[in-house]
C-alpha cells in the first residue's frame, strides 16, 4: 500500500519497532524535536522558580517589615527619651509651696513676699515669681528684670479662671513656655490665719535650657531629626545639625497632623521621599516633640519594590498558567487518544489505529500500542483456530468417551459432576442431563462389605499437577438411581495441571456385577459342597474309629491300610474346612473374638504343638523369647492357631532334614511383630506377589513332596487382617524364607 503523506508512510513503518517513528520524525520531520523528558525538566524549571520567586518576595517583605518595625522603635524610644528627661526635670524643679499660717494682723501678700523672694534666690532654675490676688497681679519677684513677662500680664484673668478649683496640694498647672525657654506655670499657695484662710494664685517661671543643652548632647549621637514646638504650632527647640530645618519639619507635621499621639507612620517629606515620623506629646508642657527618620537604603528599596514584586509575581503566575496549560495539552491530547484506544480495544475493535503527532516519546507509545493492537488481533485469531481445533477434539474425545464401555465421571474442584458418559448412564440409572452439575455425594452412594465411602474416599480432588491413577478398589456397591445396586471395580484418576482445567478427579467404573454374581455361585457351590462332604467324611471316620478300637483279628497289613485311611480322610478333612474357611472369608462372615493374650507364651505353646511334625523330619523349632516382656496383644487364640500351624507346617514342609526354624519378635509402635524363619530353599522371587493368593502353589522340588490346596496362606493373610494387621514375606532362593505378621497391642485398661 502506498502513502502519500510521508507521515502516515512512518505511522505505517513505527508498527514494525515502537522506536523507528521517533527515529524517523527526528531525521525528516520538523526541525525541533522535543522529547518529554524535556517537557518535563522545562515544566520544571519553571515549578522550581515560581517557589523561588514567592520565596524572595516573602523574605523581602519580611525583612523590610523587620528593618522597619526596627527604625520605627528606634525613632519611638528615642522620641519618649526625650520625652521622659524634660518630664522628670520639670518634676524635680518645679516650685514646691503650699501652706502657711500667718498672725491675724498680717497682710497676706506682704507675709508672703519674702519667703517668695528666699525661695527665688535659692532656686536657680526658677526665673520669676508672681502672685495674684483678686485677680490683679499683686507681686512679683525676678533675677534679671522688675517688669513681668507680658504673656504674664496678659493671662492674669485665664490664669484666676484656671486656679478657681485648684487645692495647694494639686500639680501645677503649666501654662507655656516663653520665648526665653521659661515654661511659666502656676498654683495655689493656701495662707491661713486665726480669722481667714486666704488663696494666694502663684505663678512660677522654669528655666528649660539646662534640660534643652542636656536633650542638644543625645542629639548628637542621633540620626532623626527632630523639634520641640508648642501645640499650636510654635517651635521651641530644634538641633542645629538637623538635615530638615525647623520650618520643614513643622510642614511635615502640619501636613500629617491626623496622627494620633505616639504612632509611628511612614509619610512623605516635601520631595516625596519616605521617612518615619512620630509625634509626642511632653506631660505638662503642652509641647509635641515632632521627630522624623529618614528610611535606610534597604527598607525605602523593599518598599519602592513591593509594587514591582506583587508585577513579577502576577506576571510569573500567568506564565505558569499559559506554560502548563500549554504542556498539559500537548500531554493529555496524546494521552486521550491513547485511553480511548484502550476502550476501543475493549470493545473488541483491534482495527482501531492510535493517531499522535507529538514528535517525542508519545509517539513511540502510539506506535507501540497500534502494534499491541495487531499483534492482539493477529493472536484472536490464531486462537479463534485454535478454539476451533480444540472444539472438533472435544467432541471427538466425547465420542471416544460415550464409545468406552465403563463408566466414565468427571468432577470438579467441588464434587459436582461435569462428565457422564453413556456406559455411566447403564450403570446408574440416571441421565446425562439429571446428573451434570449435580454434587456427586447426592446422587451417588458407594460402599464396601456394608460400610459407606466418604466421597473423598472414593474420588480425592486434585489440588496438586500431579497426574495418574491414584486409587483403585475393587468389588464396591455403587447404588444408583431408585436405589440400584450394581457392583464396580473402581479407579480414581487425576490429569496434569487439573486445578488449572477444574477437573478435580476422574472415576472410572468396572461393571463386575455379573461376575461378582458369578464369584458369590461358586462360593455357594464350594460351601454346599464342602458341607455335603463333612456328613459323609464325619461317617468314614466313625467307622474308622469303631475299626481301631477293634483291631486283634486285623493283620499288619490291614493296620497298614486303616493308618493310611485315616491320614487321607484327615487331610480331606482339612481341605473341606479350608473350602469353607475360603467362604467364610470371601463372605465376610468370619468373626473373631479377640481378647488380651500374652503372645509369646502362646507362640511357645503352638511351637511345642508342631515340634513332633518337626523332630519326624529331622527338623527343629526355636522360640527366642526377648529380654523385656512383650505388652500383651489382642487376638482370638482359636484363630490364630490356624495362621501359626499353616506357616510353621510350611517352613517344615518345605524344608529339608537339618532345617531350623526360629521364631522372634519385636515391637513397632503399637503393634507387635512375631517373625518365623527357616533356612529352607527359600521362595522365587516371581512367585512372591501370587503367594497369598487363593490356591497358589510354588512350583519346585520341594512341592512335589508337598501336599496342599494353596489355601492355606490365603486363609493366614484373611485372619490377620481381621484383627487389623499385616502378613508379608522376605525370601531369597537358596536362603530361606521369612514370614512375618503384626498383631495390635492391647489397651490399657
Amino acid at each position: 500500500m502506498s502513502h502519500n503523506n510521508p507521515k502516515q508512510a512512518l505511522y505505517s513503518l513505527g508498527l514494525q519497532h515502537p522506536l523507528l517513528t521517533v527515529m524517523l520524525y527526528k531525521m525528516t520531520g520538523p526541525k525541533i524535536f522535543f522529547s518529554l523528558r524535556f517537557k518535563v525538566l522545562l515544566m520544571l524549571i519553571v515549578i522550581a522558580v515560581v517557589p523561588y520567586i514567592i520565596t524572595q518576595f516573602i523574605w523581602e517583605q519580611s525583612a523590610a517589615k523587620l528593618t522597619y518595625d526596627y527604625e520605627a522603635q528606634l525613632l519611638e524610644t528615642n522620641t519618649e527619651y526625650v520625652s521622659s528627661t524634660i518630664e522628670e526635670f520639670i518634676s524635680e524643679h518645679e516650685i514646691n509651696l503650699s501652706s502657711y499660717t500667718y498672725e491675724t494682723n498680717q497682710d497676706p501678700v506682704s507675709y508672703i513676699a519674702p519667703i517668695l523672694s528666699n525661695y527665688l534666690e535659692n532656686d536657680s532654675h526658677t526665673t520669676f515669681l508672681a502672685t495674684i490676688s483678686e485677680g490683679k497681679l499683686s507681686s512679683f519677684y525676678s533675677h534679671s528684670s522688675n517688669t513681668p513677662p507680658p504673656a504674664l500680664v496678659n493671662s492674669i484673668d485665664d490664669i484666676s479662671f484656671a486656679t478657681q478649683s485648684l487645692e495647694p496640694t494639686d500639680k501645677p498647672i503649666y501654662l507655656e513656655t516663653l520665648e526665653n525657654n521659661v515654661l511659666m506655670y502656676t498654683k495655689v499657695i493656701e495662707i491661713t490665719s486665726d480669722v481667714k484662710t486666704t488663696k494666694i494664685i502663684l505663678v512660677g517661671g522654669l528655666d528649660l535650657n539646662e534640660v534643652i543643652t542636656t536633650i542638644s548632647t543625645f542629639a548628637t549621637n542621633d540620626t532623626s531629626s527632630w523639634i520641640i514646638a508648642t501645640v499650636d504650632g510654635r517651635p521651641i527647640y530644634s538641633p542645629t545639625n538637623e538635615s530638615y530645618d525647623p520650618n520643614t519639619l513643622l510642614n511635615i507635621y502640619r501636613a500629617n497632623n491626623n496622627e494620633a499621639e505616639g504612632d509611628v507612620r511612614l509619610v512623605l517629606d516635601e520631595n516625596g521621599t519616605p521617612m518615619q515620623q512620630t509625634v509626642l506629646v511632653v506631660p505638662y508642657t503642652y509641647w509635641n516633640i515632632i521627630a522624623i527618620k529618614p528610611l535606610s537604603f534597604f527598607s525605602q528599596q523593599s518598599i519602592l519594590n513591593q509594587s514591582q514584586a506583587l508585577g513579577a509575581f502576577a506576571i510569573v503566575l500567568i506564565v505558569v498558567f499559559i506554560s502548563g496549560f500549554f504542556f498539559s495539552r500537548q500531554l493529555l491530547n496524546p494521552l486521550k487518544d491513547l485511553v480511548k484506544g484502550t476502550e476501543e480495544i475493549q470493545k473488541g475493535n483491534y482495527n482501531y489505529k492510535s493517531n499522535v503527532h507529538t514528535f517525542d516519546e508519545l509517539a513511540g507509545l502510539s506506535a507501540s500500542f497500534n502494534q499491541m493492537s495487531h499483534e492482539i488481533l493477529k493472536n484472536q485469531n490464531e486462537l479463534k483456530n485454535d478454539a476451533q481445533t480444540i472444539e472438533a477434539e472435544r467432541d471427538k474425545l466425547t465420542q471416544i468417551i460415550s464409545g468406552i464401555s465403563d463408566a466414565v465421571i468427571v468432577v470438579d474442584l467441588n464434587e459436582k459432576i461435569v462428565l457422564f458418559n453413556k456406559a455411566a448412564e447403564d450403570i446408574t440409572g440416571y441421565k446425562n442431563s439429571e446428573v451434570i452439575e449435580t454434587t456427586i455425594g447426592k446422587v451417588l452412594t458407594f460402599s464396601s462389605k456394608e460400610t459407606s465411602l466418604q466421597t473423598s474416599e472414593v474420588c480425592p480432588i486434585n489440588t496438586t499437577s500431579s497426574a495418574g491413577v491414584i486409587k483403585t478398589m475393587s468389588n464396591i456397591t455403587l447404588t444408583g438411581k431408585d436405589k440400584k445396586l450394581t457392583i464396580v471395580n473402581l479407579a480414581a484418576s487425576h490429569i496434569q495441571d487439573g486445578h488449572i482445567a477444574k477437573v478435580g478427579c476422574i472415576l472410572t467404573l468396572h461393571d463386575i456385577t455379573q461376575e461378582a454374581e458369578l464369584e458369590e455361585m461358586k462360593l455357594d457351590f464350594v460351601s454346599v459342597a464342602a458341607h455335603e462332604l463333612r456328613t459323609p467324611l464325619t461317617s468314614i471316620r466313625g467307622y474308622l474309629e469303631f475299626l481301631n478300637e477293634s483291631t486283634e483279628n486285623l493283620t499288619n497289613d490291614q493296620h497298614r491300610f486303616i493308618d493310611r485311611i485315616q491320614l487321607s480322610v484327615n487331610q480331606l478333612v482339612g481341605h473341606v474346612e479350608n473350602l469353607l474357611n475360603v467362604s467364610k472369608i470371601e463372605r465376610g462372615s468370619v468373626t473373631i473374638n479377640p481378647v488380651p493374650t500374652d503372645w509369646v507364651s502362646n507362640m511357645q505353646s503352638m511351637a511345642k504343638d508342631i515340634d513332633i511334625l518337626a523332630k519326624s523330619k529331622g527338623q527343629s523349632i526355636h522360640v527366642e523369647v526377648p529380654s523385656r516382656k512383650l505388652p500383651l496383644v489382642i487376638v482370638d487364640p482359636t484363630r490364630m492357631v490356624e495362621v501359626v500351624h499353616n506357616l510353621l507346617t510350611n517352613a517344615i514342609n518345605y524344608s529339608t532334614e537339618g532345617n531350623h526354624t526360629r521364631i522372634w519378635f519385636e515391637v513397632d509402635q503399637d503393634m507387635v511383630i512375631t517373625h518365623i524363619g527357616d533356612n529352607g530353599e527359600g521362595i522365587p522371587p516371581k512367585a512372591l506377589k501370587h503367594l497369598f493368593t487363593k490356591f497358589y502353589r510354588v512350583g519346585g522340588k520341594l512341592s512335589e513332596t508337598s501336599k496342599g490346596t494353596g489355601l492355606g496362606l490365603y486363609i493366614s493373610k484373611g485372619i490377620i487382617e481381621l484383627h487389623k494387621g499385616e502378613i508379608w514375606v522376605q525370601s531369597k532362593p537358596g536362603v530361606g524364607s521369612i514370614f512375618s505378621f503384626s498383631l495390635p497391642i492391647a489397651k490399657k485398661p
